[in-house]
């Protein structure tokens, strides 16, 4: 797990572009507190705003806009880390499957932005910590209370309810078929339409 300041993040020199498509093979979660710009999530194009939070699991596709002007935070952790001993706490997983519901994006309103931005704010204090006697179980109690907070928002809860596949992809994917299943017929057409 790593927490990450956009603005340091859009700022690196990396080996790769971050404006190209990527499918990135870790959980990304978002926190925009500054900046106006779009951000593409499986090839749909989304804008940020203050108060965004994008929820972005492994597999996905996403790129940052050309304009590097966003403030705020990234996690990213592995969908192994989500599995792992040290985070043996009950829920946990009940938690996770529903912030991971309502991916791509969440509007927070300002007291819900302010309690999340505290969350990502310690998690990062945690994982900036020297190694130490009780350092992993600091990291696992912190990242858990970010996402038991993130899943209990009302703003959450009012998305996960709009969005009831708990897979973006699944989502944009029965949308697609009820649309179209009269006439298209071939897996190969919403493989392509999805970009999957």
């Amino acid at each position: 797990v790593e927490v990450l300041r956009l603005e340091d993040l859009l700022r690196r020199s990396l080996p790769h572009d971050l404006t190209k498509p990527q499918r990135i093979h870790f959980h990304a979660i978002l926190l925009v507190e500054e900046g106006i710009s779009f951000h593409d999530i499986d090839f749909e194009n989304y804008p940020t705003a203050p108060g965004h939070l994008f929820v972005i699991p492994a597999t996905h596709v996403q790129a940052f806009a050309p304009q590097r002007l966003l403030h705020g935070y990234m996690i990213v952790f592995t969908p192994g880390f989500l599995d792992s001993s040290v985070l043996d706490i009950r829920q946990l997983g009940d938690a996770s499957r529903v912030l991971f519901g309502v991916a791509p994006l969440v509007r927070l309103g300002d007291e819900s932005t302010l309690r999340v931005r505290d969350s990502f704010q310690t998690l990062a204090e945690y994982t900036r910590a020297p190694p130490g006697r009780f350092t992993d179980k600091a990291i696992a109690a912190a990242f858990s209370l970010l996402v038991f907070r993130l899943a209990g928002l009302p703003e959450t809860t009012a998305t996960a309810v709009k969005y009831a596949p708990e897979d973006a992809l699944v989502a944009r994917f029965l949308k697609l078929l009820e649309k179209r299943f009269a006439s298209e017929r071939q897996a190969s057409y919403y493989a392509q339409a999805l970009h999957v």
